[in-house]
């Protein structure tokens, strides 16, 4: 494969990646915090119109905002910048940029607290442990997209790790969202080598090999366990679809590996 080649296998893979996570946040905004179980008996099968934010159909949240918000720093900036990023993100707040229809809803309050001490010039950083909801964990696509495809010489995986750590703490900064993230980081370059669910298990058994050390590694013993892939749809009632950080890392892994082959590739490529 030739160097032109390999740019635009590349661009593909980006593109599906952010126009994947796009899609995925569209579906679900009409249905967020809806029970499990009226999902069960109306599951989602086409984008939906109004429901729980009022939302015309096609809506994304600022799952998405958020992660458009780094993908265009990262773009026009070539580089990792932390204060244009923020930057993005305070015109994401106050005046709609990035957004579907020029307007924000459902902004959690971590999140609001960040960007306002970062207009302000605070350096006050939301590192308290009830401010680990997935603010952080769902904009971080576009960093570890960059980290894979953008040629550096000379960084090492702890330097990386870092970055990673230092955009979670742009608006979470506890170590548990820290974590989180770096889980994150490792599955998904596991998968963006191999697309199959050992990449899944594998990038599990690097975060913890790298993690062991952390004070939050419990918080994500049972991502850790071997017995984590076995979990049934019988038992599937304790992988909880909450805004809770750890919650969300569980259930997205544990969908991934609960699919099919066929779905896998469905669900990760467009």
């Amino acid at each position: 494969m030739n160097q032109e080649q390999q740019i635009q296998m590349a661009y593909q893979t980006i593109k599906s990646a952010i126009f994947g996570h796009v899609v995925g946040d569209v579906l679900g905004v009409p249905v967020e915090f809806v029970k499990r179980e009226k999902l069960e008996k109306c599951p989602v099968t086409d984008m939906l119109e109004f429901g729980t934010h009022n939302q015309p159909k096609g809506t994304w949240s600022d799952d998405t905002s958020m992660t458009l918000c780094t993908l265009d720093s990262l773009t026009k900036q070539n580089a990792i910048i932390t204060e244009d990023i923020m930057s993005n993100f305070y015109q994401w707040l106050t005046a709609g940029k990035f957004t579907p229809f020029g307007r924000t809803f459902g902004v959690g309050r971590t999140t609001l607290k960040a960007i306002a001490n970062y207009r302000k010039g605070k350096c006050y950083i939301c590192s308290k442990e009830k401010e680990n909801g997935n603010g952080s964990l769902m904009r971080i696509l576009p960093i570890l997209l960059y980290q894979h495809f953008h040629v550096r010489e000379n960084i090492s995986l702890e330097q990386e790790i870092e970055e990673i750590h230092t955009i979670s703490a742009l608006t979470h900064a506890h170590e548990r969202s820290l974590v989180a993230c770096g889980i994150y980081k490792f599955v998904a370059e596991e998968l963006l080598h191999k697309l199959n669910k050992s990449s899944i298990t594998k990038g599990l058994q690097n975060a913890s090999s790298l993690y062991h050390n952390s004070p939050e590694y419990n918080s994500f013993s049972r991502l850790f366990s071997n017995n984590f892939s076995l979990t049934s749809r019988a038992s599937r009632a304790s992988i909880k679809s909450s805004g809770y950080i750890v919650d969300t890392l569980e259930s997205a892994i544990w969908c991934l590996l609960e699919g099919k082959p066929k779905q896998l590739r469905e669900i990760l490529v467009l």
